[in-house]
């Protein structure tokens, strides 16, 4: 139910997303960069939880798409600090609007405290599945 309900909640947000260029998968670099503080790529997948290579192939995206900029590390000629666009920057505005009527339409549905439940017991299946024993 939950793997049916997240490509369901995908498939809105890229739909949403798409007149922005962006797409859902993208969203954790996206937020997590919202702050304007740079991040290293390394960090970027650590926060998504997704493998170097998938981080790679997002970030490498979403430079073509002109929504990242890349700043070379001047202690790691490897690395690059990655940061939103100034185009990007013009949309976090309104991509914060689209993802916010999603949440909201898809918790429309819950009564009362059922939103805040559903979200807490998601946060412990994440726990459960990300911590190691």
């Amino acid at each position: 139910m939950i793997n049916w309900a997240a490509r369901l909640f995908a498939r809105e947000m890229d739909d949403a997303l798409r007149p922005f260029g962006l797409m859902s998968g993208q969203l954790p670099v996206f937020f997590a960069l919202a702050d304007g503080k740079p991040l290293a790529q390394r960090d970027l997948a650590q926060l998504a939880a997704v493998e170097q290579s998938t981080m790679a192939k997002t970030l490498a995206r979403m430079e073509r798409d002109g929504l990242i900029q890349r700043t070379p590390d001047p202690k790691d000629r490897r690395s690059a600090f990655i940061s939103l666009s100034p185009l990007a920057e013009e949309r976090l505005p309104d991509i914060a609007a689209a993802v916010a009527a999603i949440n909201a339409r898809s918790h429309a549905v819950l009564a009362g405290e059922d939103s805040a439940h559903l979200l807490e017991l998601l946060r412990r299946v994440i726990k459960g599945l990300t911590d190691t024993a």
